[in-house]
């Protein structure tokens, strides 16, 4: 009777697994018919074996690295129970049961093969879900999974060496992809930026400060596309761009209400930018600098800056030192206190500690000595201050000094060319002294040795200038 159900099976079985099959699919299924004719089991036990193994050919996601072998797997199963279902043969069930363990195992045994001639293909997938490209960009990122799938399903079908061929123009549009991702999230916000400049009109009252950001976002942009793989300096990049679109902007907003100055206006205008300069000197404990024009009041505050920073530093260096010190300490008393132990075992034996200068000591007892004596020393070293910085705390910066300052700017600047100015730029000249010219930083002005040294000169003067 099994000689004339087999035919049945046989044709039942491959009218199930028409159309796209697996490389083994008919030398399976004769398999499983085979071993159907000489199984003694119930039906119901080998369609809860291919249960369990669809169970882990799922945790595997076989839908993506099998999916062939894991279609046919399941309509296999299917198969088996519509013939529980219509009470056929046990033979019948049991066939279509054993093919769906059958496909269902060599799915599994198909992912490392996939896995491993794929491999460049999968690490660029990795890569992209790093960077996030499922969510920025999904439909693009599931081209990449259709077309990966692809591959797989001729892997399935034994034409690995095709798989492999047409995995070249995968990796290319991973790799446009990842430079389209990078763009979307660190290139679209600068370029938001800059066009947000140019509708507060940066193009014509802040010209020079929107074609830098131009030009920093054309350079930026050709950067992602030739150094995808350096995302530090991208990020870097995107956050300096950004700055420069966003300072584009804000000079413009800055700019246009300087063309309507009257002369009651300009004075208020003074006068608020000298406030934001004393906001900052407040906070440095500066003292009074209204006396000073802009430009030197500028100067004043950046020197006192630079001094403040020194003394913190130097505030930290003591402090480190001090913590080592402590270390040192503690790690030498600790010796000490490990080789007096050592000397009092010896004195307990009756072998008392000899002279360093007695002959008759015993190396042992000379090496404990000399160790005790070198901690001891190594104590007091650390014990004793070193090398501080004694120097009486920097004097904040004196109208004398900013006034030297001053002058040696000025005369740097009368080598400079004069520049022409426009109507609007020699507005800005007349209330705002502190030009880009003018800038130097607090080093150059005034070193703190010419304040300390400035600061002497007239405290020697005053001593030295007789009584009228």
């Amino acid at each position: 009777m099994n000689q004339r159900l087999a035919p049945i099976i046989l044709l039942s079985i491959l009218t199930a697994c028409a159309g796209n099959s697996v490389k083994d699919s008919e030398s399976i299924q004769q398999s499983a018919i085979q071993q159907a004719k000489a199984i003694d089991q119930d039906p119901q036990s080998v369609i809860a074996e291919s249960l369990n193994l669809q169970i882990e050919a799922q945790k595997q996601d076989l839908y993506f690295f099998s999916p062939t072998y894991m279609r046919q797997a399941e309509e296999a199963l299917e198969d088996a129970e519509d013939a529980t279902n219509a009470k056929k043969q046990p033979h019948e069930i049991i066939a279509h049961a054993l093919t769906a363990q059958k496909l269902f195992k060599r799915g599994l045994e198909n992912k490392p093969t996939v896995l491993k001639q794929l491999k460049a293909t999968f690490d660029g997938i990795a890569m992209l879900q790093d960077i996030e490209t499922d969510k920025i960009l999904s439909p693009d990122f599931q081209d990449i999974q259709d077309d990966t799938k692809d591959l797989i399903i001729l892997i399935e079908q034994g034409k690995t060496t095709e798989a492999i061929n047409e995995q070249k123009d995968i990796l290319i549009d991973i790799a446009e992809l990842e430079i389209k991702t990078l763009k979307k999230v660190y290139f679209t916000p600068a370029e938001n930026a800059l066009d947000k400049a140019e509708d507060t009109g940066a193009e014509d009252f802040a010209s020079k400060s929107f074609t830098q950001a131009q030009k920093a976002i054309e350079t930026f942009e050709k950067f992602i596309e030739t150094s995808a793989k350096q995302r530090e300096a991208i990020k870097e990049k995107s956050k300096l761009t950004v700055h420069l679109a966003q300072h584009a902007e804000n000079i413009a907003k800055a700019a246009q209400p300087l063309l309507k100055l009257t002369h009651e206006t300009a004075e208020d205008h003074i006068l608020f930018i000298e406030k934001l300069l004393n906001r900052i000197a407040t906070a440095l404990n500066q003292g009074d600098i209204l006396n000073l024009n802009l430009n030197s009041q500028s100067i004043a505050i950046a020197q006192t800056a630079e001094i403040t920073n020194k003394r913190a530093n130097t505030q930290v260096k003591a402090s480190e030192q001090s913590a080592s010190w402590k270390t040192e300490k503690a790690e030498l008393l600790k010796t000490i206190e490990a080789l007096k132990g050592e000397q009092s075992t010896l004195e307990e034996k009756g072998t008392p500690i000899q002279n360093k200068a007695d002959n008759t000591a015993t190396p042992e007892e000379s090496m404990i000595k000399d160790a005790t004596i070198e901690a001891t020393d190594s104590i007091k070293r650390a014990l004793t201050p070193k090398d501080k910085e004694t120097e009486a705390a920097p004097l904040l910066p004196t109208t004398e000094a900013v006034n030297k300052s001053e002058a040696k700017l000025e005369t740097e600047q009368t080598t400079e060319k004069t520049p022409s100015t426009s109507q609007p730029e020699k507005i800005t000249n007349e209330i705002a002294p502190a030009t880009a010219t003018d800038t130097v930083s607090s080093k150059e002005a005034a070193p703190e040795e010419d304040i300390k040294q400035e600061s002497s000169t007239d405290t020697s003067n005053t001593e030295e200038t007789p009584d009228n």
